[in-house]
């Protein structure tokens, strides 16, 4: 599969990702993995997010939890809850390596400058799938392919999180945190 090809079938499309990180993966750094999503009619069924050089699988269903998996016992190793901090003082903020902050909107900036951390990793569904296990609060970007947003945000709001659009620019969060995000977008 070629990055951000989509699939069709009857009235299913399968978004795949296969090397969402292609920089880090082509420097030899660990920090990239294959994403999936399926939707059918504008609805998300399924999406996986695989990091095997960690052997981490994001797993969210309509049927199940969101959840991590254990690929070798082919079993449930947690079920995903977004983080409980609920401070922009205290949060990580995940940005994509592409956005261009000099140009956010004044909102999107606010929002930035007011947390705690920021941090820029190349593999934008990796970085989703940290949103939704916790680890990290929010992850914001101004442009992005399908391929690399579909199946993070998917696990994003599987996992109890939000996504918020505003001026062209997208913004995955934690549930604790989207109260104070909601103000100041």
């Amino acid at each position: 599969a070629l990055p951000g090809e989509a699939y069709t079938e009857d009235q299913r499309r399968w978004i795949v990702n296969a090397v969402d990180g292609r920089i880090n993966y082509g420097h030899g750094l660990e920090t990239w993995a294959t994403s999936l999503a399926v939707v059918e009619k504008e609805e998300v069924l399924a999406s996986a997010i695989y990091q095997p050089t960690n052997d981490i699988l994001y797993v969210f269903t309509d049927r199940q939890p969101a959840c991590t998996y254990d690929t070798n016992r082919m079993t449930t190793v947690e079920v995903l809850r977004t983080s409980a901090i609920d401070r922009l003082d205290q949060a990580l903020v995940l940005v994509s390596s592409t956005a261009d902050i000099s140009i956010a909107p004044d909102a999107i900036d606010e929002l930035i400058s007011k947390t705690n951390a920021k941090r820029s990793f190349g593999c934008p569904s990796l970085e989703l799938g940290w949103v939704a296990s916790g680890k990290a609060e929010i992850y914001v970007t101004d442009k992005i392919r399908e391929s690399s947003w579909l199946a993070g945000a998917s696990l994003v709001e599987a996992s109890g999180g939000n996504i918020f659009e505003h001026k062209g620019w997208r913004i995955a969060a934690s549930r604790s945190i989207s109260e104070t995000l909601e103000k100041i977008l």
